[in-house]
């Protein structure tokens, strides 16, 4: 039985005037006996009445015993041409966290570490970990040795999980690691797998011993403790309020931050992630699809999931969210956009998962591929282009961005389908159980609609604050249960909806001008030839800094002139906006280990580029404000 395609309610010319306003689709979705029922519960850990949603399992630990029973047969993760099933994959986490337990003595609330690439053994340890009632430590697997060492001793992990790159690493932090000393670390268990295989047996200098008494190999502790492994998984009490995970900040601007979040915040993904899409439905006014059923294995969708595990939308709605449907994930070793497209058609992919410039380069590739019904992006903003792109692709394909931070364990705000196509630069409107507010950033005074202010966040998925860090919980924690988000941002009083307009600390000031670099970014986007850019201050003695844009040309397009870039740029911005310094070139902007794109070392660059060239504005003394 073919699986059910959304091209039945989304093949369409164009975006179709909506049947339901949004107020009517909130009442609907959060009716008494929907899967988006809310209730209201004053939080534990910061005694505030909060709006939360009804019918999220009690534990993460709970949803995997769910998952397991529920979707057993099928498969659970592709990668490198090899399978796991949900059943394989829960049996080898049981197995986990049995020699978690055994070897390394973790019990509930023990912090383990995760640190590898997108590999099957991620969805293994992270299963593992929870099934133990632990607290799974999510670390950036492209940091350095030493912001590895500082984020493990930073919230006291007893045991670390890790591939052989992270474990070399860490060797190199941990000079001692052979007398087995390693902070507070009890252990480390290193899986063999590298790339698309194994390494061999001569080369796995992890095991037997031979890195010291605190290193084993994976597959060394599976051996082990197979024969003494009891039947079913651990017992462990765990409760909606008890912590869950710690994801880290990127940590551009200082070392990164743990962010800890409780079960119930961990969980509030499953409807944060999906709502946005059964909004998109009940706009076009076809009822969303049911949820899936496991005994409908035909029906099973393959989601490309792109976006590293340690990423709040990686695991948040690339894992957790496509477990819970029952969806099979597809991950690959590193981002190629030819890569990603062979495993799209292979695995008859029906959605992918990534940040915007991933989708852009799979949606604009030549190659056809029929399978693909949606795309989503989240983690970085996306050319306003990307929905008509899209759709051109493949008539009715859904798109989407989703909105939100570590701090909020996923989406706090979304806009698909119709709203996206004739809106593409908003960010959407929240989940009903999320509100939203605009704030003076100085003054902290709630806005109007049309004025521009700092983001604040309020919702079921957001963090209990930073681990260790008090002074910086309370910045950006309020006591009543609001997140202050750093983003600058408008709701626009004609339909409602949000817009992100830039980061409060990421805005050029020109001559005493505030300038956001999305809204100059957005513009560029004009050009037809331009598949990405990044807009960053050039530091200049008149002005104190100049508007400068570097731009990537799209694959296939002739490169344009700058002249022809600034005309279509400047369609949309005021004099004082325009960029003055154009780069163009086909090398791709340079991104931090969470696809963002790293404006300091872009404006770094940028900045020696134009000192080599000897440029100067061409109104040097007297510049147009």
């Amino acid at each position: 039985m073919p699986a059910p395609s959304l091209r039945a309610a989304f093949g369409h010319l164009g975006p179709v005037p909506a049947k339901m306003e949004h107020a009517a689709i909130d009442a609907a979705l959060t009716a008494p006996t929907s899967p988006f029922a809310l209730e209201e519960r004053v939080l534990p850990h910061n005694g505030v009445l909060t709006r939360t949603w009804k019918n999220l399992p009690r534990s993460t630990r709970d949803f995997f015993l769910m998952t397991a029973q529920a979707f057993g047969p099928r498969e659970l993760v592709v990668y490198e041409g090899t399978s796991m099933t949900y059943t394989e994959a829960f049996e080898r986490a049981c197995l986990v966290a049995h020699w978690l337990r055994m070897e390394f003595a973790v019990r509930k609330g023990d912090k383990v570490g995760i640190v590898m690439r997108n590999l099957p053994e991620y969805l293994i340890a992270y299963q593992a970990i929870h099934l133990l009632g632990g607290v799974a430590v999510c670390l950036n697997a492209f940091s350095d040795g030493d912001t590895l060492a500082f984020c493990v001793n930073d919230v006291s992990c007893r045991a670390l999980i890790c591939d052989p790159e992270r474990f070399a690493r860490l060797q190199a932090v941990y000079p001692d690691l052979n007398k087995g000393k390693a902070g507070s670390v009890a252990g480390i268990a290193v899986t063999a797998r590298v790339g698309a295989g194994f390494a061999e047996k001569s080369e796995r200098s992890w095991e037997g011993g031979r890195a010291g008494p605190k290193v084993f190999g994976w597959e060394e502790l599976d051996a082990k403790h197979k024969p003494t492994l009891p039947k079913g998984p651990p017992q462990a009490e765990v409760d909606p309020d008890d912590d869950c995970i710690i994801l880290f900040t990127s940590g551009t601007t200082s070392r990164p931050k743990g962010v800890v979040s409780t079960q119930r915040s961990n969980l509030s993904c499953l409807m944060l992630t999906t709502y946005g899409i059964a909004r998109a439905f009940l706009r076009r006014g076809v009822p969303p699809p049911p949820p899936a059923d496991p005994k409908e294995h035909d029906l099973q969708a393959t989601t490309l999931v792109c976006i590293p595990l340690f990423h709040t939308t990686g695991i948040h709605s690339g894992m957790t969210g496509n477990m819970a449907t029952g969806s099979r994930i597809v991950l690959m070793h590193k981002w190629n956009v030819d890569d990603a497209v062979r495993l799209i058609q292979k695995y008859s992919c029906r959605g992918i998962l990534g940040i915007g410039f991933m989708v852009r380069e799979v949606v604009n590739h030549p190659a056809e591929m029929p399978s693909l019904e949606s795309v989503a992006h989240g983690g970085a903003s996306a050319a306003k282009e990307l929905p008509g792109e899209a759709d051109r692709k493949t008539k009715g394909m859904l798109a989407g961005v989703g909105y939100g931070l570590t701090e909020v364990n996923g989406v706090a705000c979304a806009n698909y389908g119709d709203d996206y196509h004739r809106e593409p630069t908003s960010i959407g409107l929240p989940p009903a159980a999320v509100e939203l507010r605009i704030v003076d950033p100085i003054t902290l005074v709630t806005l109007k609609e049309g004025e521009q202010g700092e983001l604040w966040i309020k919702g079921p998925g957001n963090a209990k604050g930073y681990y260790n860090r008090p002074e910086a919980t309370r910045e950006a924690f309020m006591p009543d249960g609001w997140f202050r988000t750093g983003d600058l941002c408008v709701r626009e009083p004609k339909n409602g909806l949000y817009y992100i307009v830039g980061r409060a600390k990421e805005m050029i000031i020109r001559g005493g001008e505030n300038i956001a670099t999305v809204q100059v970014e957005d513009a560029v986007y004009n050009h037809k030839a331009i598949a990405d850019c990044a807009a960053v201050p050039l530091p200049e003695r008149t002005l104190g800094e100049r508007v400068a844009v570097v731009c990537v040309v799209r694959p296939g397009e002739e490169m344009p002139s700058e002249e022809d870039v600034l005309a279509a740029a400047s369609k949309s911005l005021a004099p004082f906006q325009r960029p003055e310094y154009l780069w163009i070139r086909t090398e791709p902007l340079e991104r931090n280990a969470n696809g963002k794109v790293d404006r300091k070392v872009v404006a770094k660059a940028t900045a020696e580029r134009a000192a080599k060239q000897g440029w100067v504005p061409k109104e040097k003394t007297k510049a147009k404000l």
